[in-house]
């Protein structure tokens, strides 16, 4: 199914504020760095907040399948590209964040 996407924005931010990644449900905490993606589906703007490491994860995913992956839907993606399910997808953005937090 095609989605009919007529603008998009994406900008990294600095959490002033508590958020939810729209990925993972991980709390973005005030301070952090995260994805700010804005659309405009079918004349409705929808805002999409994701954490830094839910976007590098969608982002190897994209490459190696060579699609785009809708939002809400990069555990899916994880499971199609990886063939692992829920509690290894929460084990990898675990890890990514531990790996953000060591280079910050």
């Amino acid at each position: 199914m095609a989605f009919l996407r007529v603008d998009y924005r994406c900008r990294i931010k600095k959490a002033r504020a508590d958020h939810i990644c729209y990925e993972c449900g991980d709390e973005i905490v005030p301070g952090e760095n995260y994805y700010y993606h804005e659309s405009v589906w079918y004349g409705s703007n929808q805002p999409y907040k994701t954490c830094t490491a839910c976007e590098g994860l969608r982002r190897e995913i994209e490459r190696a399948l060579g699609e785009e992956t809708c939002f809400g839907g990069l555990q899916k993606a994880f499971f199609n590209y990886s063939g692992l399910q829920l509690e290894h997808f929460r084990a990898e953005i675990a890890s990514r964040k531990d790996q953000n937090a060591k280079q910050e």
